[in-house]
């Protein structure tokens, strides 16, 4: 699991990236105030034994943000491992990128899933099935 950590400036920014532990409600609030209107959110969700995806549609169904999912195949002969990411933006012509189309999809929805707070988490239910 690969953590990203950031600071946030005083200035609007444009891309933010987001560390996994980092997805309340409360945390959300924060980031979308340092955010230009045309920003982007980058959250990245590969996990090989947690879902983050149904905590990220949440916050971005709460936030009227819309998603994309950015999945990128590793190649072991070079050592780089797979890796996803779910993009979030209020205005979806921020998606309209040649590098976004080429490579996004739109991730799956998790309707009936609660959001997670500052007082409210659960990795249980987002764990993966081991094979």
């Amino acid at each position: 699991m690969h953590a990203v950590h950031f600071i946030l400036p005083r200035r609007r920014r444009r891309w933010l990236l987001l560390q996994q532990s980092q997805l309340t409600r409360e945390a959300m609030d924060i980031y979308l105030r340092h955010m230009k209107p045309d920003g982007i959110i980058a959250i990245h969700v590969s996990n090989r034994y947690v879902d983050l995806g149904p905590v990220v549609d949440r916050l971005a169904a709460i936030n009227g943000l819309h998603q994309l999912l950015i999945a990128q195949t590793g190649a072991m002969y070079l050592e780089l491992a797979a890796s996803e990411w779910i993009l979030l933006a209020a205005d979806p012509q921020s998606f309209q990128r040649p590098e976004l189309q080429a490579t996004g999809k739109p991730p799956k929805s998790w309707p009936g899933f609660s959001a997670w707070t500052d007082d409210y988490n659960n990795l249980f239910e987002l764990l993966q099935p081991a094979y």
